[in-house]
C-alpha cells in the first residue's frame, strides 16, 4: 500500500515532518520513503494502516496540503467509483484532476487536465452517473486545497491525482483522501484574542511542524520558554500534549493565558494541562529552576526573540549585533537545560539568518552550546527552513538532543 503527501511551500520542513511522524510511529524498517518535487510517497512494507487511520495522522500535520492513496489499477478505480455513485442517490457529483511531481515531463498540464476531465465525465455518464468537474486556476496544474474543500470533493465526489515521477515516464495515479483544514488553522490564527505584532509572531503552521519534529508521545510535556502569545502552546495542546509556557515579559504571559483559555472554549483539550509563568532565561529564578528540575519535560519547542520585525535589508553591523544577542540568549537557554538534568530532552527551535546587503548573517549554534548536544536535524536530507519570498529574517529550524 502506498500513500502520497503534497508538501506546502516550505518543502523540506513538510517532508521532515512526515518522516518524523511516520518513522516514529511505524519504524524506519517498515516503511519506504521517496520524494520528488512537491510529492512524498510512503510505501508500507508490511500491513498498512487503514485510510481512516492515515487521515488521523494527516490531521496532525502542519506542513502538508493534501494526501491520498496510490491507485494500482486506474481502470478498476474508475469502475468502482462509477458503481459507488450510481448506487448512491446523490444526483450529480463533482470531481477534479491535478498533476503533481516532475511536471517538465508533462506537456501542457492544464490542457491535459481539461481534456482528461472531459473523458472521465463521459465515462461516468456512460455508467449512469451525472457529473461536473472543477478545473485548476488557468495555467496551474493542480486544484487548490480551497477548491477541493469548498467543492466537497473528498466527501461527495473525488479528486484524481496524477504524479509524474523523477526517473519514470509512467504516471502514478492516486485519489485524494484529505486536504489541510485551512479554515480551522485560520480560525486559530486570526480569531485568537491576544496578539503581539511588535515582538513578532510565529506562524501557526510552523508551530505545528515544530511540535511534530519534537517527536514525543501525546500526554508528555512540552515547554516553550519564550512563549510570546502562546502559538506553540496552543498547537501542542491541540495535539494532546501538556505544556509549560514562560516568558520574561509579563504581557506575553498574560497573552498566552488568554489565548489558551480561548482555546478551551472552542476546542476539546481533553485531559491536557498547562501552566504559564514569568521566567527570564537570562536571569533565572532559583525557585522556578528547582520546580523545573522536578518536572518531567520531554521537549523544548520555541522561537526565541530574534529582534524587531524588518521590512528592508538590515545594515551588516546591526545584523551581526542582533546575531550576537541571539547567540547569548541561546547560550543561557542551553546552559539552563543541562542544569535541569532531564533524563532525555529534545529541543526544536528557530535560529534566524539576517539578510544584509552583503549577504546573510547567520548564528552558529556550535559556537554557543556545549558538545553534550547532538544536532539531529543535520540527519535530514532537506533544508529545514521557513521563509517566504523576500524574507529579511529567515527561520532555520534546528532539532537537538541532549547526549547523556
Amino acid at each position: 500500500m502506498q500513500y502520497f503527501f503534497i508538501a506546502g511551500s516550505n518543502r523540506g520542513l513538510s517532508f521532515a515532518e512526515i518522516q518524523t511522524l511516520f518513522a516514529g510511529q511505524y519504524g524506519t524498517d517498515k516503511i519506504e520513503i521517496d520524494t520528488f518535487k512537491d510529492v512524498l510517497l510512503i510505501k508500507f512494507k508490511s500491513a498498512a494502516p487503514s485510510d481512516s487511520d492515515m487521515k488521523i495522522w494527516f490531521d496532525r500535520l502542519g506542513g502538508v496540503v493534501k494526501f491520498g492513496r496510490i491507485v494500482e489499477d486506474q481502470d478498476k478505480f474508475l469502475e468502482e467509483t462509477a458503481d459507488k455513485f450510481n448506487n448512491a442517490e446523490t444526483g450529480s457529483i463533482r470531481f477534479g484532476i491535478s498533476f503533481h511531481g516532475k511536471l517538465d515531463r508533462v506537456e501542457d498540464p492544464f490542457g491535459g487536465i481539461k481534456k482528461l476531465s472531459k473523458k472521465v465525465k463521459k465515462y461516468l455518464k456512460s455508467h449512469g452517473v451525472k457529473s461536473g468537474y472543477t478545473l485548476p486556476q488557468k495555467g496551474s496544474s493542480e486544484l487548490s486545497s480551497a477548491q477541493i474543500f469548498n467543492n466537497s470533493l473528498t466527501e461527495d465526489g473525488f479528486e484524481l491525482v496524477l504524479i509524474s515521477q523523477q526517473n519514470s515516464d509512467k504516471l502514478l495515479a492516486g485519489v485524494t483522501l484529505g486536504v489541510q483544514n485551512i479554515e480551522d488553522f485560520s480560525f486559530r490564527d486570526f480569531k485568537k484574542p491576544a496578539v503581539d505584532t511588535v515582538m513578532g509572531m510565529l506562524p501557526l503552521k510552523l508551530a505545528r511542524i515544530m511540535v511534530n519534529l519534537a517527536d514525543v508521545e501525546p500526554g508528555e510535556t512540552i515547554w516553550d520558554p519564550f512563549c510570546g502569545s502562546g502559538t506553540v502552546l496552543m498547537e501542542a495542546l491541540h495535539l494532546g500534549y501538556n505544556v509549560l509556557g514562560s516568558d520574561f515579559n509579563n504581557s506575553a504571559v498574560v497573552n498566552s493565558k488568554t489565548n489558551i483559555e480561548w482555546m478551551g472554549e472552542h476546542y476539546a483539550l481533553d485531559d491536557s494541562r498547562y501552566r504559564v509563568f514569568d521566567f527570564d532565561i537570562s536571569d533565572p529564578d532559583g525557585k522556578i529552576v528547582t520546580e523545573l528540575k522536578h518536572t518531567t519535560i520531554s521537549a523544548v519547542v520555541c522561537e526565541p526573540y530574534m529582534g524587531p520585525p524588518q521590512k528592508t535589508v538590515i545594515p551588516n553591523d546591526e545584523a551581526e549585533e542582533q546575531a550576537r544577542k541571539f547567540g547569548f540568549l541561546i547560550e543561557n537557554l542551553f546552559d539552563l537545560l543541562e542544569n535541569l538534568r532531564q533524563e532525555t530532552l529534545k529541543v526544536v527551535l528557530v535560529v534566524p539568518s539576517y539578510k544584509t546587503r552583503n549577504g546573510w548573517v547567520n548564528v552558529s549554534l556550535n559556537s554557543v552550546i556545549s558538545s553534550n548536544w547532538n544536532i539531529v536535524s543535520s540527519d535530514y536530507i532537506w533544508d529545514l527552513q521557513w521563509s517566504r519570498k523576500n524574507s529579511i529574517i529567515k527561520r532555520n529550524i534546528m532539532v537537538l538532543e541532549l547526549d547523556k
